[in-house]
This record gives C-alpha cells, structure tokens and sequence, in this order.
C-alpha cells in the first residue's frame, strides 16, 4: 500500500509542476505578445537560457519625414 500511495503522490507532484510549467509558458508567451504588440519598424529579441525564457529585447525603430532638400 504503501508503495500505491508513492506513486500516487508523485503524481500530484508532477501534475502540479506540470501546470506551473504551462502557466509560466503561457506568461512567457504573453510578455512576447505585449512586446510585438503595436510594433511597426523593429525587432523583438527573446533570449533563452536552458529552455527558460529570461529576457525580451523590443526595439522599436521610427521613422521621421525628412525636409525637402533645396
């Protein structure tokens, strides 16, 4: 019985760390959302440590009209 009752709670274990990990994803993804978000001229860099999302880079280029040359 004993042995049932291990194994049952690594289950929980893993089902619980299983559900943070998509959470987390779906964080991750929304911070990447929110970065292209309104993003006409630029690039949006994601760098990724050991399978973990730990930073996001936007950098936004605008663009001026420029005066006439006479």
């Amino acid at each position: 019985m004993a042995n049932g009752e291990t194994q049952q709670q690594a289950t929980v274990v893993n089902r619980q760390h299983n559900s943070h990990a998509r959470d987390e994803r779906e964080q991750d993804m929304q911070h990447i959302r929110e970065a292209l978000r309104g993003l006409r001229y630029g690039t949006v860099n994601i760098i990724i440590q050991d399978g973990v999302v730990v930073q996001i880079d936007r950098t936004e280029k605008r663009r001026v009209r420029q005066r006439d040359a006479k």
